[in-house]
């Protein structure tokens, strides 16, 4: 319900009040800035196969990020500032602090977190449902989207569930390489 809610920033069904687009624009009205900022393009965002699989990922890259972001951060948090004394003691500069204290103390969580936005994005059916529907030309549909469109649209429905479910191999064999990993560095501690 999320995703929806931020379309709904931009389209505040007749409150002319609602929608964060709305204010933008108006202040950018008072401020005598729309005519610069606001100029309308003649080539459609979603229309264009680039610009629409760009579309997609930078809304998927906006919805994920603050999760991932909190994770990092409390990786961050759970590296030991004794180990970073023991480094400047020892006259290791920033990046080294970095490349060999940081990231190796965060390398389980930069996994766990990299298999999760591989399932979510492989799973992701309403971020590109809305925004493009798999357009143009199908070059933006992923597993869940095309599933829908081969399985319900076309009402084919045992192709619509061998396509969902080619899926799993992909993301088990991803899961099987990124967990026994993260396991093999855990019995190492």
């Amino acid at each position: 319900m999320a995703r929806h809610a931020a379309g709904a920033l931009g389209h505040p069904a007749g409150n002319e009040h609602a929608g964060l687009a709305l204010a933008v624009r108006s202040l950018l009205q008072r401020l005598q800035l729309h005519t610069v900022l606001l100029r309308r393009r003649s080539d459609p965002w979603l229309g264009d196969a680039f610009w629409a699989r760009f579309s997609v990922i930078l809304v998927n890259v906006w919805y994920g990020a603050p999760f991932f972001l909190i994770m990092y951060l409390a990786a961050l948090k759970s590296v030991p500032d004794q180990l970073y004394e023991a480094a400047a003691i020892d006259g290791a500069n920033w990046w080294q602090r970095i490349w060999f204290i940081t990231l190796p103390m965060m390398r389980n969580i930069i996994a766990i977190t990299t298999l999760f936005s591989l399932i979510v994005t492989f799973a992701n059916f309403d971020i590109v449902r809305i925004l493009t529907s798999g357009g143009p030309l199908d070059q933006t549909h992923l597993f869940a989207t095309w599933a829908f469109q081969v399985g319900i649209q076309s009402s084919d429905i045992p192709l619509g569930a061998c396509v969902s479910l080619f899926m799993v191999p992909i993301l088990a064999v991803a899961a099987v390489f990124i967990l026994r990993d993260v396991s093999k560095r855990g019995n190492e501690a």
